[in-house]
């Protein structure tokens, strides 16, 4: 990994209507509270593949990317989601997906295009990963890759993660092994501008602790891992 730039019956009828009636209300509540779709961001591994075809998708709709802006703190928005796909696909862990090699290894070399800031590459990197999702049939689904569906989905990404014990217990961090929490941390870390240094508009909290989040996984400070989930989850909570 590289370092950081700088700075998500008659009776029973009734009775089932009922309940049916106070299921429909709680859903609704908690379509509210969380702003997300009833089943909420689909974070499993297989959910984790068609996020990140879909937004290589999208990147691959922005335009080319030699037109971008790649300057720190000023990057197109398309960047975030180019470096969120590559993330979500193993490429800032070193981590080879079984059953899906060639969406890894365009993944890996992606990520070295963005830290190199590499216009070219990075269009080359954004061709071969969506050619290789094309091979994949992904994505299946139509996962929201608006702003604020990859707000979205890097809380519930982190949220994930914060459930797979404390990160001291993650082994590996890096390599075919990786523990998956880490490629969820950093893919909620990408997502929210970790990479490019920009403030994401009204996330700004969200961006600044994804960047300690970066830091911490490249330098795999584990203590510094907890505090920055910690603080992510609390702005996600917020």
């Amino acid at each position: 990994m590289m370092p950081i730039p700088s700075r998500s019956v008659d009776g029973g009828a009734h009775t089932g209507s009922w309940v049916r009636a106070a299921v429909a209300a709680g859903l609704t509540i908690g379509l509210l509270v969380a702003g997300c779709s009833a089943a909420g961001p689909d974070v499993s591994a297989d959910g984790r593949l068609d996020y990140a075809c879909a937004l290589a998708a999208r990147a691959q709709d922005s335009g080319p990317a030699q037109e971008w802006t790649l300057t720190p703190g000023a990057a197109d928005p398309a960047l975030n989601a180019v470096a969120g796909a590559a993330a979500l696909l193993g490429g800032m862990t070193a981590t080879t997906l079984e059953g899906h090699e060639d969406l890894s290894e365009a993944a890996k070399v992606q990520y070295a295009q963005i830290t190199r800031v590499d216009s070219d590459g990075i269009q080359a990197g954004i061709d071969n990963m969506t050619a290789a999702c094309d091979r994949s049939g992904l994505p299946e689904g139509e996962p929201d890759i608006s702003l604020p569906g990859q707000v979205a989905y890097a809380c519930a990404l982190v949220a994930d993660a914060r459930q797979a014990g404390p990160p001291a217990e993650w082994d590996p961090l890096v390599g075919d092994d990786a523990e998956p929490a880490i490629i969820e941390t950093l893919g909620a870390a990408a997502l929210t501008g970790a990479l490019t240094a920009t403030p994401l508009p009204d996330h700004a909290d969200l961006t600044e602790a994804g960047q300690d989040l970066y830091r911490a996984a490249t330098t795999l400070d584990t203590n510094g891992l907890t505090d920055g989930l910690n603080t992510f989850g609390d702005a996600c909570d917020g």
